[in-house]
């Protein structure tokens, strides 16, 4: 039986670490740093000049470095290896871990984009994978190693990964990634990590859970374009 899937609704997204409950106190702490005269201050929600200089590092008008100390562990499951090449080229802010090919039998599992599932190609896209996956099963029975037989699959083939980004490095995601009619299945990835912070961080209004925290402000620079 071919095992396929009709487009990117199936992939999942989970917060394994949701970063600071408080990255507005976070941020001070790293921008106090600077200078001499506000080493000693404690954040203070209250005090306009402490909340100033957090958005003046999230807008990169101060030292925008602590925003990379704003980090999150992700984990996304049933992205495409099309997707997984493209999603593993950050290098900077970011380090992951993804269910490898080699070891074991791949579980069939491929993702066609719904453009080509619900075209006149869907049918013969299907057989395609279907004689991919007979293959891949006859060759690993026959005693040729999975790390070879992986050579003949699709590139569809589903996997899963972990991977931890920074808040800089995840603000560069969005505005490579993020942009309706670009790259469809990066840009839904993103939007699900963006609705996950939303409900791990705001209140169904959008203020922040933690009043304060600064969240609603961090959220406005994960722009996801076209809605």
């Amino acid at each position: 039986m071919t095992k396929a899937r009709n487009g990117f609704k199936d992939i999942k997204v989970q917060l394994l670490d949701a970063g600071e409950t408080h990255p507005f106190k976070m941020l001070w702490n790293w921008y106090r740093e600077t200078w001499y005269s506000l080493r000693n201050q404690e954040f203070d929600v209250n005090n306009p000049k402490h909340i100033e200089a957090a958005k003046e590092v999230m807008d990169g008008k101060a030292l925008p470095v602590p925003q990379e100390a704003l980090n999150f562990q992700i984990r996304v499951e049933g992205l495409s290896r099309v997707a997984l090449a493209q999603f593993t080229r950050g290098r900077v802010g970011w380090a992951y871990c993804v269910t490898s090919q080699m070891p074991e039998t791949i579980q069939h599992d491929v993702v066609v984009p719904k453009n080509i599932y619900e075209s006149p190609f869907g049918d013969e896209a299907l057989r395609l994978v279907e004689a991919s996956q007979r293959l891949y099963d006859k060759m690993v029975a026959s005693g040729i190693p999975p790390q070879d037989c992986r050579y003949m699959t699709i590139h569809g083939q589903a996997t899963n990964l972990v991977c931890v980004v920074n808040f800089m490095a995840l603000k560069g995601y969005f505005a490579r990634r993020c942009e309706n009619g670009l790259t469809d299945e990066l840009n839904y990835i993103g939007r699900l990590i963006r609705h996950e912070l939303q409900l791990a961080h705001l209140n169904p209004d959008g203020t922040d859970k933690v009043p304060g925290s600064g969240w609603s402000y961090l959220m406005s620079k994960l722009d996801a374009m076209g809605g």
